[in-house]
């Protein structure tokens, strides 16, 4: 594609990643359902891919039912994920367990090496916190995470769109 003739396409393009990000940061509860049916559909896609690479692949690779086994996983994460797009706010609750208990055994395991300082100490507790936090509010840090992503998204479309103007204005001779 020559940059010089479509200058166009960054204008475009960068308006509507400015509206997808104006979305997020203006409705993260409903942009949060959104990019969940996006990530559905990637999911979906990538794993048919990867499971269909992997059974073409099943004369070559001693072990290909390892990726065809991640390509189901994927498809199967995928259909949860499109019948109930709110299934994504599940991953919170995910990493949340896994903090919460990355923080307590640690700290089990320090204090039994004796081995326990203030920064070890400081350190567990918060991943506790934060992995209680995420357990009992998923849904505001994912809103958080939507509004984040919903700025930098806005940012990037007026890069986007400067940069389609700076190119036409250099096409034109206006430079």
């Amino acid at each position: 594609m020559n940059i010089r003739q479509n200058w166009w396409f960054d204008v475009v393009t960068g308006f509507m990643v400015l509206a997808l990000g104006w979305y997020c940061f203006t409705r993260p509860e409903m942009a949060i359902l959104t990019l969940g049916k996006i990530f559905g559909l990637y999911l979906l896609i990538f794993g048919a891919v990867y499971a269909w690479g992997a059974f073409g692949e099943r004369k070559i690779d001693k072990y290909w039912y390892l990726p065809l086994g991640e390509g189901f996983l994927y498809i199967l994460l995928a259909i949860i994920i499109l019948v109930n797009p709110a299934s994504v706010l599940l991953l919170n609750s995910i990493l949340g367990i896994w903090l919460l208990s990355v923080g307590t055994f640690r700290f089990l395991s320090n204090r039994f090496h004796r081995a326990l300082s203030v920064h070890t100490l400081t350190g567990n507790i918060l991943l506790m916190l934060f992995g209680l936090f995420l357990l009992f509010y998923p849904k505001v840090i994912a809103g958080l995470t939507v509004m984040l992503l919903g700025i930098i998204l806005i940012i990037l479309g007026g890069i986007m769109i400067a940069n389609g103007i700076s190119v036409w204005k250099i096409h034109k001779g206006l430079y």
